[in-house]
């Protein structure tokens, strides 16, 4: 599974903050409970995404993955951004 192939984490957290996002805009119901668990959600996802761009994650996650892609023996292709 670790060496299935690239992956980028990124944009698919950015379309499930987006979808809640737009969750939130497009409720009627102001006072029922689902936007107001869609925006705990884009609100989550946002600081998600946030913490996973900053350097102290990002640099410490990247390392950790160049070294596990190496100890897998896996193919360039898995390693290909």
């Amino acid at each position: 599974m670790l060496c299935s192939g690239p992956v980028d984490t990124y944009p698919v957290l950015a379309a499930a903050r987006d979808e809640a996002r737009s969750e939130v805009d497009g409720a009627g119901n102001v006072g029922t409970p689902l936007p107001v668990l869609a925006s705990v959600r884009a609100n989550a996802l946002t600081v998600m995404l946030d913490l996973k761009q900053s350097d102290p994650v990002a640099f410490a996650a990247h390392a950790v993955t160049g070294a596990a892609l190496e100890a897998g023996n896996c193919p360039a292709s898995a390693t290909a951004t």
